[in-house]
């Protein structure tokens, strides 16, 4: 991710920490390592996205509760760095449409991307589920996500990778949403007695 990309996500991250609350120019300049007089112009894209970024008269600025929006900076912003290491833990890269997040992420693996590299896509062509079944990914019904790891385990052990990802997601919708769902095994996670997700 370039220097610019690394400055956008520490100021999104730092708004996003503080939202609903007003901070001052000079803590987010300093949080983003960008100049106080930088900071209307690195957020403009932002605020054309549809972000509600609020600038004050006193010289503060807030978010309030940001709409369904993706993007790769709020993604590194809100996700902690690799540990001992400044480095974004994701890497993410997100696309309308793909014919497969999985098709995307080994390409990539192939080339040598690194591990954390996030790919997603609102639509897939041709998805697929367990056991090579075609899965239904309509366009604005789902987010599609693909992350490449490279964990240090034995072949041997890579299946408990995905019941490790399974609770790892129950975990992170409750965060969010307070909701915790159940876990049908071995990939789908239910809530309400419908589908939410599926981890391969």
């Amino acid at each position: 991710m370039s220097s610019n990309r690394q400055q956008d996500a520490a100021l999104l991250g730092a708004l996003f920490s503080t939202r609903g609350q007003l901070v001052s120019r000079h803590d987010l300049a300093r949080a983003a390592k960008l100049s106080p007089n930088d900071l209307e112009q690195r957020l403009a894209p932002y605020i054309e996205a549809g972000y509600p970024i609020e600038f004050h008269p006193q010289g503060s600025i807030g978010l309030r509760e940001p709409p369904d929006i993706w993007c790769a900076e709020e993604i590194v912003g809100r996700c902690p760095a690799r540990e001992n290491s400044s480095v974004p833990a994701w890497d993410p890269v997100l696309l309308a449409e793909a014919s497969s997040t999985n098709d995307v992420a080994r390409e990539q693996a192939r080339k040598g991307a690194r591990s954390g590299f996030l790919v997603a896509a609102s639509r897939q062509t041709t998805g697929r589920g367990r056991l090579g079944r075609n899965w239904e990914s309509p366009p604005d019904r789902g987010l599609y996500v693909s992350i490449l790891l490279r964990p240090d385990l034995p072949m041997t052990e890579a299946g408990k990778l995905t019941i490790l990802s399974s609770v790892a997601t129950v975990d992170a919708v409750e965060t969010v949403s307070g909701l915790r769902p159940q876990i049908k095994w071995p990939n789908d996670l239910m809530a309400g007695g419908r589908k939410l997700a599926g981890v391969l």
